[in-house]
């Protein structure tokens, strides 16, 4: 499940809970006494602003992630999200699931010095 989709969710169910509730204490108001309708007066509007208040979320939930859909572009050929852009960062190889274990190059003594890093240890 995606965070849009839980957080629809989430909302739909907070604003059904919500109507209930209010429902409930409109309700209750016919059958108490004077002094208690005013409580659940007050609490059947509190609730319904809930609501309503978790149809606003949900609904622009739904319009952000749509927004944010739309602002999605495809990279110019041969860039990559997983490599890093800054060349300063070591970038290391991470291979295939089932392909041979990266082994050191073979260079020749004398040009040894042209891919050193600087942090090569010859025992």
């Amino acid at each position: 499940m995606t965070v849009r989709e839980h957080l629809k969710k989430a909302h739909e169910a907070m604003a059904a809970h919500h109507s209930t509730m209010s429902k409930v204490h409109t309700a209750a108001m016919s059958k108490s006494a004077d002094h208690e309708q005013e409580f659940h007066r007050a609490a059947a509007a509190a609730h319904d602003d809930a609501a309503e208040s978790h149809m606003s979320m949900l609904e622009a939930c739904a319009k952000a992630a749509a927004d944010d859909l739309s602002k999605i572009q495809p990279l110019p050929h041969g860039f990559s999200r997983v490599a890093p852009d800054n060349p300063t960062l070591p970038i290391r190889a991470i291979p295939r699931f089932g392909a041979p274990p990266l082994q050191k190059a073979v260079v020749d003594e004398e040009f040894a010095h042209l891919i050193s890093s600087g942090d090569d240890r010859t025992e």
